[in-house]
């Protein structure tokens, strides 16, 4: 048994490090890339907060604001380290990407564990796929994906692996987050928990305890976003009455031309 168990640690040393140089090669290839857009623009939000602007009072915005809670903590630190603000936000995007690779590397260990050709083409090809997913690492969509990633290897590992309470509120609680970046992506979600639904065949007190907290996490969000941001709807409001507005003047133009072109023949 403790050669055995040398052996396993031995094993995963080696997939560790065959993660950790895809990570490596990961910050290469990123370090000289430009931000997306519309990271850029979350960053610049963020810096204006920090400097006392008030979300959704002084910034017009119609998007959650976990994109500016992350942006913010990379200006904080980027301000302390006096050290380019880009480069740090590209830091923390990477320090969270490999946290959600590490709970999915946990949810995998039972495969992890196993010889073969199947473990290294995961310890391998999940880091790959989600550091080299784009050129502009950080947009709201990748940061999502990667969030809810070790929640759907749970799921799909549900028959195959028991994760315990601390892992499973960890991945719960990431899940929850992830789904604040855009409203929508609660839907994503929720497809999640009606696969696991169907799973332990409509039993919802079967429900994972990650499935739990990550419904519950995202709905505390959300509800939090409505009672302590009410400016948050305010915003939305105008922003739908402006595309009215917009509409109804577009509508307008078009019926307009319609009665030149009757009067022209």
């Amino acid at each position: 048994m403790p050669i055995d168990g040398a052996r396993d640690r031995t094993n995963l040393g080696g997939l560790l490090l065959a993660a950790l140089a895809v990570f490596g090669l990961a910050i290469v290839y990123h370090a000289p890339n430009k931000l997306d857009h519309d990271v850029s623009y979350f960053l610049a939000a963020a810096h204006l907060v920090n400097n006392g602007d008030r979300l959704y009072v002084d910034l017009i915005d119609v998007n959650t604001p976990a994109s500016v809670f992350i942006s913010q903590l990379s200006d904080w630190i980027a301000s302390a380290l006096s050290a380019p603000l880009d480069q740090t936000h590209k830091a923390v995007v990477l320090v969270a990407i490999g946290a959600a690779i590490a709970l999915s590397f946990v949810v995998l260990l039972p495969i992890l564990r196993q010889p073969g050709l199947g473990r290294w083409c995961i310890a391998i090809g999940l880091p790959a796929a989600v550091l080299f997913a784009t050129p502009a690492i950080g947009g709201r969509e990748h940061l999502a994906a990667v969030g809810l990633m070790p929640w759907v290897l749970s799921v799909a590992m549900a028959g195959r692996m028991t994760t315990g309470r601390v892992l499973s509120i960890a991945i719960g609680a990431t899940a929850g987050f992830a789904m604040l970046l855009k409203p929508h992506f609660a839907l994503f979600g929720l497809t999640i928990a009606l696969v696991e639904l169907v799973r332990v065949r409509g039993r919802i007190d079967r429900l994972s305890l990650s499935t739990w907290t990550a419904g519950i996490v995202s709905v505390a969000l959300y509800v939090g976003l409505l009672l302590f941001v009410p400016q948050y709807l305010s915003e939305m409001r105008l922003i739908k009455d402006a595309h009215e507005i917009r509409a109804l003047k577009r509508a307008c133009v078009s019926t307009a031309r319609g009665f030149d072109d009757v009067g022209s023949r």
